[in-house]
């Protein structure tokens, strides 16, 4: 188990999604452990080949642009000001975190999940309650969680199954230390629970327990972290609505938790309360979760998913569930993937989107086709380069190279980030 420590907690290396840069406290030896560490499911893929999603966003791009409204065809930008390093989407809220470490969110705030100190819904992007400087942001369905330089981990909004991890079931309305004394590198956040990587690649998780999601051969919930079971060392952890799996560096995938519609990838429907190896013998590099399905890259740049596939979101040109790793169709190159609630998303080298499952359209369909499901991978916000994607309920939100952040999809309770309640439609933009 790795503590943190009590003598260099705020001089590790400060990671972006666009650079790393080191403070010191063996900075190098960190440096390399970080970039060989993914930080958990949502955090973009940086490789050696992809260089343009790793140039540095220049000082004077802003990451909000005052809520400015967008025609209903193209993304809004939404409000405030700061340089965008990283983009995540909950269930009904998203959250940006900034350089330098605040953190903004905007979106339903019916437990708090906006960390604003209030429960009330908010249309433009707001600060987060207190003084924290954050390297990375992690969104759940209805909770939020972020790891500070010291490996610190501070949790907020919905708490009925104690995701929030500090040793309660009471929602929080502003960052909470997460218990344990733990010093994280990643975070997985899903529907009512969560998973942390430790430094030395093992894996904790807390709150809900119903499916065996937290891994620790129970079906009880925690109220703060319990080791996964089994001795398993990961490099990657991510979490779904009910399930979690870990990638190890050999590329092997062991998942656990709810497996009603084959998302474990064992081959089979049934739940699992300990780490199992998925099958098919694949090595991946990239791991990703969904709400009900599952999503990994191979190191040459193939897509792969298992799980639900009603709205095509497995992306292998049927609806059908799959209970293995499947190919997504189309042999595209991706650098990065993310996985939404019935729908998936990746990103080619060069920034390029492209989605499928529920309500996306190519950029040449007409209105009427705009929310019809697609099961293969269809080009989306064509003309625009992103370097990371963040995936929600029924909507999505996009990082630019120069910081600016966009989202798209279903805004009924201000999630996309602009004052206005409407839908904006995916695939007519132009630059």
């Amino acid at each position: 188990m790795t503590k943190r420590s009590s003598t260099c907690r705020h001089q590790i290396s400060m990671i972006l999604p666009v650079m790393i840069i080191s403070f010191g406290c063996g900075a190098a030896d960190y440096e390399t452990k970080y970039q060989n560490k993914t930080m958990g499911i949502e955090n973009i893929l940086v490789r050696n080949q992809s260089a343009s999603l790793r140039a540095k966003p220049p000082a004077d791009v802003s990451c909000f642009k005052n809520g400015q409204a967008a025609n209903e065809e193209l993304p809004a930008e939404v409000g405030e000001s700061g340089i965008c390093k990283s983009i995540k989407a909950g269930a009904y809220h998203t959250c940006a975190i900034t350089i330098g470490g605040p953190i903004y969110c905007w979106g339903a705030n019916y437990s708090g999940q906006l960390g604003n100190g209030t429960n009330m819904p908010r249309s433009e992007a707001g600060v987060v309650n207190g003084s924290h400087l954050f390297v990375s942001i992690h969104a759940g369905h209805s909770f939020n969680c972020g790891i500070t330089y010291g490996g610190i981990g501070y949790c907020w909004g919905a708490n009925y199954y104690g995701q929030i991890g500090d040793g309660t079931i009471t929602d929080s309305y502003e960052p909470t230390e997460i218990k344990g004394n733990l010093a994280f590198i990643g975070l997985g956040l899903g529907g009512g629970h969560a998973c942390g990587l430790l430094e030395d690649g093992s894996a904790h998780c807390w709150g809900r327990g119903q499916y065996g999601q937290l891994g620790t051969g129970t079906t009880s919930d925690s109220y703060e972290p319990q080791a996964v079971a089994g001795e398993h060392r990961f490099t990657q952890m991510a979490v779904g609505r009910d399930h979690s799996c870990g990638l190890k560096s050999n590329g092997a995938v062991y998942c656990w938790g709810r497996g009603d519609h084959g998302q474990l990838g064992y081959g089979d429907r049934n739940d699992q309360d300990l780490p199992t190896q998925v099958k098919g013998g694949h090595h991946f590099e990239v791991l990703r979760l969904g709400e009900l399905n599952s999503c990994a890259l191979k190191s040459e740049g193939l897509a792969f998913c298992w799980g639900e596939g009603g709205f095509g979101q497995l992306g292998t040109g049927s609806s059908l569930d799959t209970y293995e790793p499947w190919a997504v169709a189309g042999g595209r190159v991706y650098a990065d993937l993310s996985v939404g609630s019935g729908h998936t998303c990746a990103l080619e080298a060069d920034g390029s989107a492209f989605c499928w499952g529920y309500g996306f359209s190519d950029d040449t369909a007409g209105a009427s086709l705009a929310w019809q499901s697609r099961n293969e991978p269809t080009a989306v916000m064509v003309g625009h380069r992103f370097r990371e994607l963040g995936s929600g309920s029924y909507r999505i939100c996009g990082l630019k190279a120069g910081g600016a952040a966009y989202c798209w999809g279903q805004s009924s309770l201000g999630h996309i980030g602009t004052a206005a309640v409407i839908y904006k439609k995916t695939g007519y933009a132009s630059p």
